[in-house]
């Protein structure tokens, strides 16, 4: 009756070990993958933010470029005199 008592408490110690084993190597698999995906998003986060910030600044310098020619053709006045 011992033996049985022992074994049973071995055998659920061993089970313990393992399932905690594999659960610590299944998390370090994920762990891999989040690094990787992480890392993924993070370069294509900064593609999108710098092509944004490319496409302000030229919206921007077509905005200055036309201010600049409605400026002009307000300055200009078209004079007709008769000779």
């Amino acid at each position: 009756m011992q033996n049985n008592g022992i074994s049973y408490a071995i055998s659920a110690a061993l089970a313990l070990i393992g399932i905690w084993v594999q659960f610590m190597m299944h998390s370090r698999k994920i762990g891999k993958r989040e690094k990787v995906y992480a890392r993924q998003v993070r370069e294509e986060v900064s593609r999108e933010s710098e092509v944004e910030r490319a496409r302000m600044i030229l919206e921007d310098d077509e905005e200055d470029e036309d201010d600049s020619e409605d400026r002009d053709e307000d300055d200009i006045t078209i004079i007709n005199e008769d000779l």
